[in-house]
């Protein structure tokens, strides 16, 4: 294990409790709640919901702070090969951004462990839908999400509940089939709304791997 990309949970409470200012933790915060939310998101998604949760615009040097702090991991597409592009995305880093939301009691979600860039383009194809349409993910959906990622659960502005699902990969009747795996009552599923996701598959890069939290700060 590579001791210099990760920090234990009490070294997180010290960072935050002791080393970090108040404007810094304000901002963090702000961040670790959105991506626990979202599990995954490009440069532009994440300063999109911030500006829109918090009303005020968020700060480059507070995000790769973060990173730099390892609460959060930076990857960037295809780095290091020739097909690499300046173009970023983040999640909770492992440990340490999800107990940083455990000790504030903020809600999260994790992306499947083994999920690979076909799936993360589906997570962040599937946030860049909920985000143009004003839905936020549903972390309170009865039945777990797939680890195929290839449904996933929005509340609309009303607080209704939204399945959505990519064509090419499920059909409406393919995820129902899934929930009927599970003991939940039936009315738990009244007034569900199914939408397709028709937009194309926003692209993760094959190659597409971490940058090293202490670069962050260049």
């Amino acid at each position: 294990m590579k001791d210099d990309r990760t920090i234990p949970g009490y070294v997180v409470d010290v960072l935050i409790l002791e080393e970090m200012t108040q404007i810094q933790i304000k901002y963090i915060r702000g961040i670790l709640a959105i991506l626990g939310r979202y599990m995954l998101l490009t440069t532009e998604m994440l300063y999109e919901l911030y500006n829109r949760n918090y009303g005020e615009p968020l700060r480059l040097q507070f995000l790769k702070k973060s990173v730099h702090d390892k609460l959060v991991v930076e990857y960037k597409y295809d780095f290091g090969q020739k097909s690499e592009l300046d173009i970023y995305f983040y999640a909770l880093k492992t440990n340490a951004g999800f107990h940083a939301l455990e000790r504030d009691n903020l809600p999260y979600v994790r992306i499947p462990y083994l999920s690979a860039y076909e799936e993360k383009s589906r997570i962040i194809t599937a946030n860049q839908y909920f985000i143009e349409r004003g839905y936020v993910p549903d972390l309170k959906f009865p039945i777990p999400l797939s680890k195929t990622l290839k449904f996933f659960y929005a509340l609309n502005s009303k607080e209704q509940r939204i399945v959505t699902y990519l064509p090419t990969l499920a059909s409406q009747a393919a995820v129902e089939r899934y929930f009927a795996k599970f003991d939940i009552k039936e009315e738990s599923f009244d007034n569900i709304t199914f939408e397709k996701i028709t937009t194309e598959l926003i692209p993760f890069g094959m190659y597409t791997k971490a940058t090293h939290p202490k670069d962050a700060l260049g």
